[in-house]
């Protein structure tokens, strides 16, 4: 029988290319099936021929390169051509790598400055289609429109809860905030808000880009628990679209309640903040999803542990708006549900006089019937959503303090929103 030798025209696949393909996905879709391609003929064709060569052909000496051993003229023949055809293959890849790699320079330009965008975010510019570009650098910014999140950066942030006591070691906070555009300086006004009386004190923070600052509470606003409010402003005083600003804090009571709460970010909107001029005293900060996101309505706690297993959860209520030149708006009247894990409600209602509510879930507060241990027993849990039977924002904190399971606390869930937000702020320069 003759045995036919491997040619190039036996293994070669048929690869359609040329100069302006810059489809990359295409590009490396046919370079994996040409060299799968050329695998799989090369093998077959050299299977199928050595069933008939001599056993000689895979003489251990051959292995060694005895050279006084000669192999069969077809084997060492076929041996060539294989070598040929293997670093054809490599020359093959090797071009197309150059290709590949022209193909995402092309059409390219240089970086935008940081200050047109976070940080971190690539602004290199591609030649797209129509349909537009597609996401840029390792994932998309959490879009403007999204409802305010502490997971987003924004031009308004709100921390929940802040304390200090004499004790400080026992109860303290401390808050940090952020700038995260590397390129543009931030000045935020902070309002310190008292839960108890509503008063506000504030203060001007300058921060040079990249830089972020972190405070205790005991050294600005020592012996107050109350919330803070964050805005960004420009060098007048006036609210600024700037959504680069992240923060958190670290909170500790006497009780023995603690947790790490983001801040609660809300982003200005296109179009920006109200119109404001240097001659303006106030200024509204209308959270209606037109200047800045809207806020949080109804809010809800998602676990309820049981108290008599050793859990006190504590709840933390804040209203949100007022005329932050004179008092911020109190709680007033309230609605809630509390479900236990069989899913049995059971409602209540109080009033607050102040513009903060905090308590320690029990039989007392909320008033329910039956009582609270009585609606989440040991071994079972329950969860409770509250709102206002007025159109006003909320917002909140629940920590637990556990002797036996989990402590820690998180900022409460948001079911729904509101438009009706409104926060007067003060309009002066720093240096005024």
């Amino acid at each position: 029988m003759r045995i036919r030798q491997l040619t190039w025209e036996d293994v070669s696949p048929k690869l359609n290319y040329n100069d302006t393909d810059t489809d990359h996905h295409t590009i490396n879709r046919q370079a994996l099936n040409a060299g799968s391609l050329l695998r799989q003929r090369s093998m077959r064709l050299l299977n199928r021929n050595s069933r008939h060569r001599n056993r000689q052909y895979w003489n251990p000496s051959l292995i060694r390169g005895d050279s006084s051993v000669q192999c069969p003229k077809v084997a060492c023949s076929d041996l060539v051509t294989l070598l040929a055809i293997w670093l054809l293959m490599i020359a093959l890849v090797g071009l197309l790598s150059v290709k590949i790699r022209a193909a995402d320079l092309r059409g390219t330009t240089l970086p935008a400055a940081a200050a047109n965008g976070p940080p971190g975010v690539s602004h290199a510019l591609h030649q797209c289609p129509p349909s537009g570009c597609p996401p840029q650098g390792t994932g998309s910014p959490m879009p403007a429109t999204s409802i305010g999140a502490g997971q987003k950066a924004g031009s308004v942030l709100l921390f929940n809860v802040y304390t200090s006591s004499a004790n400080i070691s026992q109860q303290n906070t401390q808050i940090t905030i952020v700038n995260t555009n590397s390129a543009v300086a931030a000045l935020i006004h902070l309002f310190f808000i008292d839960g108890a009386t509503c008063g506000i004190a504030d203060r001007y923070v300058a921060l040079t880009p990249g830089q972020t600052f972190t405070f205790m509470i005991s050294d600005l606003d020592p012996g107050i628990t109350g919330y803070l409010l964050a805005v960004a402003t420009d060098e007048h005083g006036c609210p600024k679209d700037f959504n680069y600003l992240i923060g958190e804090e670290y909170v500790k009571f006497e009780t023995g309640h603690m947790a790490n709460l983001p801040a609660f970010a809300v982003a200005a909107l296109p179009g920006g903040p109200p119109p404001c001029n240097t001659n303006a005293v106030t200024v509204d900060l209308a959270f209606n999803n037109v200047g800045y996101n809207e806020l949080p309505r109804i809010i809800a706690i998602g676990n309820i542990a049981a108290k008599a297993e050793g859990n006190e959860t504590m709840l933390i209520v804040n209203r949100l708006g007022g005329d932050l030149t004179r008092s911020a708006e109190t709680l007033g009247l309230l609605f809630g549900v509390l479900y236990n894990d069989a899913e049995v409600p059971a409602s209540f209602t109080y009033k607050q006089a102040t513009c903060q509510q905090i308590g320690i879930l029990s039989n007392s507060y909320p008033r329910t019937v039956p009582r609270f241990e009585v609606i989440i027993p040991p071994g079972r849990s329950g969860w409770l959503k509250l709102y206002s039977p007025n159109d006003i924002g909320l917002s909140g904190v629940v920590i637990n303090a556990s002797s036996r399971g989990f402590g820690q606390g998180h900022n409460m869930h948001v079911l729904t929103t509101t438009r009706s937000v409104v926060y007067t702020m003060p309009v002066f320069s720093p240096g005024r």
